[in-house]
């Protein structure tokens, strides 16, 4: 935890809860639905997604 020299200028206004942070938090679905204009894009990544997400450690 705390900031590092490698932050930058902008990690006062970017980076405060990284700062206090000691690790990840808990994954949260999403509750906000794909764009139906996004569905296309999609519908192509998502098998590479999951093709990928059988490596995964």
């Amino acid at each position: 935890a705390g900031p590092k020299p490698e932050d930058g200028v902008w990690a006062p206004a970017w980076y405060a809860s990284v700062h206090t942070s000691t690790g990840f938090s808990p994954y949260r679905p999403s509750s906000h639905p794909t764009p139906d204009r996004l569905g296309p894009i999609l519908d192509e990544a998502l098998p590479l997604y999951e093709r990928l997400l059988e490596f995964a450690l």
